[in-house]
C-alpha cells in the first residue's frame, strides 16, 4: 500500500514541478493523440497489472474494477492541474487571496494532496467482513 501512496505523491509532485507537462497531456488527450494513447496504454497497463496483483493478494479491495481504481488515481492527481483555477478557490479559506499569495496557494495544494492520498487509500483498502 505504501507503494501506491508514493505513486500518488510522485505523480502529483511531477506535475506540480512541471505544469507544462500537465497542460500538454490535457491538450494531447483532447486532440486524441495516438502518441499519447500509446504511451498511456503502456504505462496504464503496467499500473493495471499491479492493481490486479494487489487485489489478488488481498491488499486492496476486490469488489472494485481495476480500471475504475486506475481512472480514479489518474483523475485525482491530474485533475488538480487541469482545474487549479477553480479548485484552489473552492479549497481556500479566503478565495480572494489565492491568485496573489503563493504561500497560501502552496498550502492549498498540500492539503489537496493529503486529502487525495487519504480518500484514495481509504477507499481501496479491503473492508472487514460483516459479522
Amino acid at each position: 500500500m505504501e507503494a501506491l501512496r508514493l505513486t500518488i505523491r510522485h505523480m502529483f509532485r511531477y506535475l506540480q514541478e512541471r505544469p507544462d507537462v500537465a497542460r500538454m497531456m490535457t491538450w494531447m488527450r483532447l486532440e486524441h493523440s495516438q502518441v499519447c494513447a500509446d504511451l498511456e496504454t503502456k504505462v496504464n497497463g503496467e499500473g493495471l497489472a499491479r492493481i490486479v496483483a494487489a487485489q489478488q493478494a488481498g491488499v486492496i479491495r476486490q469488489d472494485l474494477h481495476p480500471a475504475s481504481i486506475m481512472a480514479t488515481f489518474i483523475l485525482l492527481t491530474t485533475g488538480w492541474f487541469q482545474h487549479t483555477h477553480i479548485l484552489s478557490k473552492w479549497c481556500a479559506a479566503e478565495p480572494a487571496l489565492v491568485p496573489n499569495d503563493p504561500d497560501a496557494f502552496r498550502q492549498i495544494e498540500e492539503r489537496y494532496l493529503a486529502d487525495v492520498e487519504h480518500l484514495f487509500m481509504e477507499g481501496v483498502l479491503p473492508r472487514p467482513n460483516p459479522a
